[in-house]
């Protein structure tokens, strides 16, 4: 079913189910920041069970789009909390790493600085893995 917003058309989501993060937003951009038809779009958009998030989750979303700091990451909503850093995965490779080192090269040691260039990079893999664009 589609439902008609004001000027706006809010289509249902691709799976049928729910919007995805790009979707919401798509369907949002419609709208102008502020307004009236974008807060009656989010009320709709929960309403209708197309997003599982509250309003200011939405529109912490639009304003992430907005200032285009993060790219919008076509992952699945999450209410527990943001995305963590590291996988336990990525967490175990960075304890091997020490430990592979530190028994080739004793006296080796890391700083902070190897550290956030590890994360760093596990991010951007991560990111690109998604699809993201990244700097």
């Amino acid at each position: 079913k589609t439902v008609q917003l004001i000027d706006h058309l809010l289509e249902p989501p691709e799976n049928g189910d729910q919007y995805t993060r790009i979707e919401a937003v798509k369907n949002l951009r419609k709208t102008t920041l502020g307004s009236y038809e974008r807060k009656q779009m989010m009320d709709q958009m929960i309403y209708l069970g197309y997003t599982p998030v509250n309003v200011r989750t939405l529109q912490r979303l639009m304003e992430q789009d907005s200032k285009g700091e993060v790219p919008i990451r076509d992952i699945p909503w999450n209410s527990g909390g943001p995305v963590p850093l590291l996988s336990d995965a990525d967490i175990d490779e960075f304890i091997d790493m020490l430990g592979t080192t530190t028994k080739k090269n004793s006296g080796v040691s890391y700083d902070s600085k190897s550290v956030k260039e590890f994360i760093i990079s596990k991010k951007k893999d991560r990111l690109e893995s998604e699809g993201c664009d990244t700097p």
